[in-house]
């Protein structure tokens, strides 16, 4: 029998993706999760759907500021 909640991890490696891209969608709410004591697992059907959609739109964070070339002193 297959398990119904995954890890994080075992999210990740189903998708092809990393673990913070995970953290990034349940973040967005396009992975659902469940509470099981101190541990966030991920739905199997949840990975499935998402796996299933035709667009999945993973966008890194924005950075808080951009970095700036210094430039040279003179």
């Amino acid at each position: 029998m297959d398990a119904l909640l995954l890890t994080k991890r075992q999210a990740a490696f189903a998708l092809g993706i990393s673990v913070r891209s995970v953290e990034y969608l349940l973040a967005k709410r396009q992975l659902e999760a469940r509470q099981l004591g101190r541990r966030k697992l991920v739905t199997r059907r949840s990975v499935e759907r998402l796996a299933r959609a035709d667009v999945v739109r993973i966008a890194p964070p924005k950075p808080h500021e951009a970095v700036r070339p210094q430039e040279p002193v003179r």
